[in-house]
């Protein structure tokens, strides 16, 4: 079934949020980092998070899961394109690598969450309607009522 309105409506504001924090992270002027927070390869780990949170809510929250993965890849390759012109700043291709194991661990887990909390998924009709196949119920109204029929149906069948 479809998410409620108030919980789409945070996820949304999640989804532009980390968005607005990738871009962050990806075009400002190179900032010092804390002492004490660097370690080998943060940078790399950095990249992978913000795609992978990125990714994934806009993969959760999307049917076109193939669209949100592209958009993200092509992304991915432009920000470290447009990082040559930013002074202060380099292109790395291991960022992009990072980038995309980022966007495949993003998509990975929003199927993950789509399948176990019975959220939106591939199994949605369309926009708005209700699960074409088997499924959680994420409400107790479907569930009570398949309950009721399968009972009426099965005294129905008992012999007398």
């Amino acid at each position: 079934m479809p998410q409620p309105a108030p919980t789409r409506a945070l996820a949304l504001v999640a989804a532009w949020l980390a968005v607005a924090g990738q871009l962050v992270m990806l075009y400002a002027p190179a900032l010092p980092v804390a002492a004490g927070f660097a370690f080998p390869l943060s940078d790399k780990l950095a990249h992978c998070l913000s795609f992978a949170l990125a990714a994934g809510l806009w993969a959760a929250l999307s049917r076109r899961k193939a669209l949100v993965a592209g958009l993200f890849a092509a992304h991915a390759v432009a920000s470290e394109l447009i990082q040559l012109a930013l002074p202060g700043r380099s292109a790395d291709p291991w960022d992009v690598a990072a980038d995309l194991a980022g966007i495949g661990i993003g998509l990975w887990l929003a199927g993950l969450a789509g399948r176990l909390g019975g959220g939106p998924g591939p199994r949605l009709a369309k926009r708005g309607g209700a699960p074409s196949g088997s499924g959680p119920a994420t409400t107790i109204e479907p569930f009570a009522a398949r309950l009721g029929a399968r009972n009426r149906q099965s005294r129905q069948e008992a012999p007398p």
